[in-house]
């Protein structure tokens, strides 16, 4: 049926019971006279609601019901086939007839029965059609769809209401759509946590809500409505008895359940979501929070806003603007504070709905004001503020730092304060929470980031309070007070000794630090004067301003990633930054002060020159995360730059699927501050590649020079840690530790200059062993990497190859058959038992090559070139040391000759070669216990295990020879 003008229906409600309760009884007339009257009110908001948009945007009222009522190709909204549609007790009005022929040409609609209707009501909610309502405002909706309805349906549902809301973008308008099951919302089933939605955060109180400033568009009434306001906690059955008596049918309106009592537990999870609210709207939030204060302070009987807005219906009240919610919550919030005196929180109260009312009283009213502008003036009038009060209330969108850092914290005392009171309600009334764990976590990150300060972190100030920050000058100090560096930002001229020293507008530890502040609190402009006063740091106005312009060119406007829910339901990653090397620093300042200029042909910025300097001395972060947060982080010292780079790829697990992104880098302080900024940005994009983008990287090893020092980069609980290493026969030594997986060797590409371990290691594969062999000084050097990437080195007599590649061929292969038939595990492959061999080589320009030895150009094995020693012990025997050594079938054991077991076997070998050819005895074959191999703490034996055991054996056997 098509409803006639709203104005005329609240004079037909007004005439038919003017200023009189209506009856008590629950007769046919009785409820259709409530409907009415509520009807009347419902249209005359509608109406509002149309009139305070746009007249291009209006359309979107007109038209949204008949969208959801059928699913017409060209129109707005239209997926899929398949989306239901059908509005219940719904007749399309001409007006919206006529405005879907504006949309499409040569629309016509065609009246048709429908066997099912899956839209059983539409309604806004929220400040629409009230005083709070302004073009900035969202349009909130609700789509209730028939109860059961099919996962698939919903989903088609869903993207329905998606497609009308680009259009609506489209119309400059931002609305949200809330797809509702009516019966799962009654039993207290809800949706996710998320930016619009409050989760299990506050049911009652949402539906407290929705009754006071619900509007149906289209549809089936809120049942809620016929409950007579001294009825509500029997509301179901006095709803049932009427649907008995036949009074009622139960298709004519939707049960979205009891409102009252709230329970106690859900007041805290409430004042939480107020609070994360109060990050982006706090003047808006502190009203809702005072709200759920003066109910907490009724408890139990708490006299709620739509009851009061149900009773004044029901006895007689017309007037749309005294039913206005928010003047009912106003209201309500005035007469708490007045009972408890508090004047200064009662004025915070009103300043904060005078601005969510957003109109600038100050200035002349038009001729024919619109009725929220004459409802505001009624009330300021009421709470006598003065003209001076309202000028400076109206200029608040140039509130400068000062200001705005006053009514920060003014507001940031009166939410803790409010939420204090609220959450110690709920503590002492409540048995338990209403809000479940996972919201509740994800409340308390979103205000961790908001509001919890810690070192380095760049507060963001201004919330929603002012829009025009920018100074027209600001001076950067920098301080050494007490000896511990730091700066101060000021707005006027710095005199530090004259006779008034004015206070900082802050202070900061590092200068990054006070830049980030000044620029996502948007202090800066173009126009910005920027002066610098410096003591004892080097740094000057050039190199200031290149910073603030870097920061400016990565951040436009300081706009800051919006923080969803699902962000912060994952730990917080870094989203982008930037990284400051060597602020006010010159490295090179000490040798050019002395005349010294560094010349070489080492141009590696972290060893530069013939004394491997390294350049990049200290380091600035600026990080951005999914959080919302500004961090800065400063580092200097011998192991900054590790440091940096290791705590920057910790935001990131290696085992995700996300890579940190790449750091754009900056230098400014000196005429080689480019080149360092390279170098560090390429450093890096070289360890996300290796840790990040490579098969094995989680498990990777990153070796890094710096100066003569070596750093490695390890995998440690996810996250790259470093361990500072002298030599690189210290950094050969910790690469031979066994792995528990494949765990490849990558060298950083300037630490590669002329080390053959950085040659060798990229030949590495998993499940191969590898042997590199060099003549060196009239020695064999031997390093093998295993099936893991564990690295072995051994230093023997070059006395000859063949005989050295056959018993590293004959011991290589029995210690990877004994890994693969016991050692292994059991998901993982095989060691491969075909042993590579290599030769490492210089060419005339002394760079390394290897050359690998091809399976037929090895020697064959031959008994004149070794004899067979094999070493057995049993995990018994490991505990207490004893072994047996068998050379050529012969035993000797530990049991029978002590410690002299070793110079028994060597003068045995003596005797197969003659007193002259003391060249190394190797030992072929090795079957003891995981101690002797030193593999306690290991997951599974590997090679490596087995060649330090060889060495070790090795070592004692060729002593004892040399001693004979």
């Amino acid at each position: 049926m098509e409803q006639p003008p709203a104005r005329d229906d609240l004079a037909a409600a007004n005439a038919a019971t003017p200023g009189q309760a209506l009856d008590g009884g629950s007769t046919p007339l009785h409820l259709k006279n409530i409907k009415r009257r509520f009807l009347a009110l419902n249209n005359e908001r509608v109406l509002r609601v149309r009139e305070a948009l746009k007249p291009e945007q209006r359309v979107f009222v007109d038209v949204l019901p008949l969208l959801f009522h059928i699913n017409h190709p060209s129109l707005p909204g239209y997926s899929t086939k398949k989306a239901p549609i059908g509005v219940a007790d719904y007749t399309v009005p001409s007006r919206t007839i006529d405005a879907a022929g504006r949309l499409v040409k040569k629309f016509n609609y065609k009246r048709r029965a429908m066997r099912v209707y899956s839209i059983h009501g539409l309604y806004l909610i929220g400040s629409s059609g009230t005083i709070a309502y302004s073009e900035k405002s969202d349009l909130d909706i609700w789509v209730c769809h028939e109860p059961g309805m099919p996962e698939a349906q919903v989903e088609a549902l869903r993207e329905k209401c998606d497609a009308i809301s680009a259009w609506a973008k489209t119309l400059k308008l931002d609305t949200t759509f809330f797809v509702m099951d009516p019966d799962s919302f009654r039993r207290g089933e809800t949706e996710a946590l998320s930016v619009e939605s409050s989760g299990s955060a506050q049911h009652h109180l949402l539906l407290e809500e929705f009754y006071r400033t619900g509007l149906l568009l289209a549809g089936r009434y809120p049942g809620w409505w016929l409950i007579p306001p001294d009825r509500e906690v029997e509301g179901r059955d006095y709803i049932a008895n009427l649907i008995n008596r036949g009074h009622l049918h139960e298709h004519e309106f939707i049960d979205f359940g009891e409102v009252h009592p709230i329970p106690a537990g859900e007041f805290f999870g409430a004042a939480l979501w107020q609070l994360h609210k109060a990050v982006d709207s706090p003047y808006k939030s502190v009203l809702k929070l005072l709200l759920m204060e003066a109910y907490a302070g009724e408890y139990p009987g708490t006299d709620l806003l739509c009851t009061r807005f149900k009773r004044a219906v029901y006895t007689g009240e017309t007037n749309i603007d005294r039913l206005d919610p928010y003047v009912l919550m106003e209201a309500k919030v005035d007469e708490y504070l007045l009972a408890r005196g508090e004047l200064d929180r009662l004025e915070l109260a009103r300043k904060c709905f005078y601005f969510k009312v957003g109109e600038r009283m100050s200035e002349r009213a038009p001729r024919f004001p619109e009725p929220r502008r004459e409802m505001m003036a009624e009330l300021v009038q009421r709470w006598h503020w003065s003209a001076d009060q309202l000028l400076v209330l109206d200029s608040r969108a140039t509130w400068k730092i000062h200001r705005v850092l006053e009514e920060r914290r003014m507001l940031v005392d009166e939410l803790s304060a409010s939420y204090r009171i609220v959450s110690e309600f709920a503590r002492r009334h409540a048995r338990s929470s209403s809000i479940n764990s996972t919201d509740l976590n994800l409340l308390g990150r979103r205000l961790y980031t908001a509001f919890e300060r810690k070192a380095g972190k760049v507060d963001i100030v201004n919330p929603g309070i002012s829009t025009d920050l920018t100074e027209e000058r600001l001076n950067f100090v920098h301080t050494a007070e007490g000896g511990v560096d730091g700066w101060l930002l000021f707005r006027s001229d710095y005199e530090p000794s004259g006779p008034r020293r004015s206070t900082p507008l802050k202070r900061a530890q590092s200068l990054i630090e006070l830049v980030a502040w000044c620029h996502f609190n948007r202090l800066i402009g173009p126009q910005t004067l920027v002066s610098l006063h410096n003591s004892a740091s080097k740094l000057d106005s050039r190199e200031l301003l290149a910073i603030i312009d870097s920061v400016r060119r990565l951040f436009p406007d300081g706009r800051l990633p919006a923080t969803d829910m699902e962000s912060l339901r994952q730990p917080a990653r870094i989203v982008s930054g930037a990284l400051y090397i060597n602020l006010g620093l010159d490295p090179l300042s000490h040798h050019t002060r002395q005349g010294v200029h560094l010349t070489s042909n080492r141009s590696d910025a972290l060893s530069y020159g013939g004394i491997w300097k390294n350049l990049a001395l200290t380091f600035d972060l600026l990080l951005v995360s999914s959080w919302g947060e500004v961090l800065t982080l400063h580092y200097h010292g011998d192991s900054a730059l590790a440091d940096c780079l290791c705590d920057y790829l910790a935001w990131m697990p290696l085992s995700g699927n996300d890579a940190p992104p790449p750091l754009p880098v900056y230098s400014f302080s000196t005429a080689r501050g480019m080149a360092i900024a390279h170098r560090v940005e390429e450093l890096l994009r070289d360890a996300i590649q290796a840790f990040y983008h490579q098969s094995h990287g989680p498990t990777t090893r990153y070796v890094l020079r710096i100066e003569h020092d070596f750093h490695l980069l390890v995998p440690e609980n996810d996250v790259p840690r470093h361990q500072r290493i002298g030599s690189e026969a210290e950094l050969v030594a910790e690469l031979g530790r066994a792995q528990d997986a494949f765990s490849p060797i990558v060298f950083d590409r300037y630490a590669v200059e002329g080390s053959l371990i950085a040659r060798l290691v990229e030949q590495n594969r998993p499940d191969v062993v590898q042997v590199f062999m060099r003549t060196h000084n009239g020695n064999m050097e031997v390093y093998v990497l295993d099936e893991r990437g564990s690295l072995f080195f051994q230093l023997t007599e070059h006395h000859s190859s063949a005989a050295l590649i056959n018993q590293y061929q004959r011991f290589l292969e029995s210690a990877i058959r004994r890994c693969n038939a016991t050692e292994h595990a059991p998901d993982a492959t095989n060691v491969s038992d075909q042993v590579e061999f290599f030769v490492l080589r210089r060419d005339r320009h002394s760079q390394v090559y290897v050359e690998r030895l091809k399976d037929s150009a090895l020697p064959r094995s031959s008994k004149q070139d070794y004899l067979s020693i094999q070493v057995i012990g049993s995990p018994n025997d490991a505990d207490q040391g004893v072994f047996s050594l068998f050379c050529e079938g012969r035993e000797f054991s530990s049991l029978e000759y002590g410690d002299d077991v070793f110079t028994e076997v060597a003068r045995h070998v003596l005797s197969y070669r003659g007193a002259e050819q003391r060249y190394p005895i190797y030992i072929t074959d090795a079957d003891v216990g995981r101690s002797l191999l030193g593999a306690d703490g290991a997951l599974t034996v590997q090679t490596v295990h087995f060649l330090r055991f060889k060495r070790a054996i090795e070592r004692r056997l060729n002593e004892a020879l040399g001693d004979l």
